[in-house]
């Protein structure tokens, strides 16, 4: 289609910057259903009463604005949301570039790492991991925060108790340039590896997928694995209490909730 897909907002009018073969197909079937939209959606309906088949009418059901600092610089992104499934993808040879096999797939999902077998494959493997840049990415993270954690120490010296912890009621916060600047370092850094962890995660969803159609896994609720425990209890053999932290910090840095809701 010749036809370009015009967005407004507040006056202003731009449109989406395609960049490859699947986000034409994407925009060509919202133009197609935008030309016609009652004629599409009676032959959806006609199509379910004779068939019980649901058609992907591509629909545009509504906008959302999301502002996003990337870069040290605030940007405005729309997301329209479309009713009906993805576009497939291909490659450059005009293959499909994911493949889906049959059978089935038994998934055992940890905190950080996932077990799988099939009747072709079985594997043990991290979650959320590229080889080792999201390693490293998360040590500079961590380094980061105890930099911030010093300096804000020592600006802030009336803010905490002698053996380290805050103090308890109001407080006046005082951030050195050198605290702002490393803030939006942390943050531009914890930006890039979310987005890292998540395709990490879509491509070890989209290699499962390849091995089977039917996915048998334990169904668990990964934000309870991030609280505290409530309860205080003693360690018999050493007298000592007892920690309660649990697995926030592998929750956080491995998504095993964002794995298991693109299986399930």
């Amino acid at each position: 289609m010749a036809s370009q897909l015009v967005l407004s907002c507040d006056g202003i009018t731009f449109s989406p910057i395609i960049k490859d073969r699947f986000e034409r197909d994407e925009v060509d079937a919202v133009l197609h259903y935008l030309e016609n939209p009652s004629v599409v959606d009676e032959e959806a309906v006609q199509m379910f009463c004779d068939t019980g088949y649901v058609t992907d009418t591509y629909r545009p059901c509504y906008a959302a604005l999301k502002c996003e600092e990337i870069r040290g610089k605030l940007r405005v992104f729309i997301h329209l949301t479309i009713e009906g499934k993805a576009k497939p993808k291909f490659n450059k040879d005009c293959s499909p570039r994911h493949k889906y096999g049959t059978g089935i797939v038994g998934c055992d999902i940890g905190t950080q790492t996932i077990a799988y077998t099939s009747d072709t494959e079985c594997g043990l493997k991290n979650l959320a991991e590229r080889g080792n840049a999201i390693s490293k990415s998360e040590r500079k993270e961590r380094v980061l925060l105890r930099k911030l954690d010093r300096s804000r120490r020592a600006m802030n010296p009336e803010n905490f108790n002698k053996d380290g912890t805050i103090r308890k009621g109001f407080k006046k916060w005082a951030f050195s340039k050198n605290y702002i600047t490393n803030r939006r370092l942390l943050s531009e850094l914890q930006r890039k590896n979310s987005i890292n962890r998540h395709l990490a995660i879509r491509e070890d969803v989209n290699h499962i997928r390849s091995l089977g159609d039917i996915f048998i896994t334990e169904s668990k609720n990964a934000k309870k694995l991030m609280t505290k425990a409530k309860e205080t209890t003693i360690n018999e053999k050493t007298g000592k209490i007892n920690r309660k932290k649990r697995f926030g910090k592998s929750i956080k840095n491995r998504c095993p909730g964002y794995f298991q809701s693109y299986v399930e």
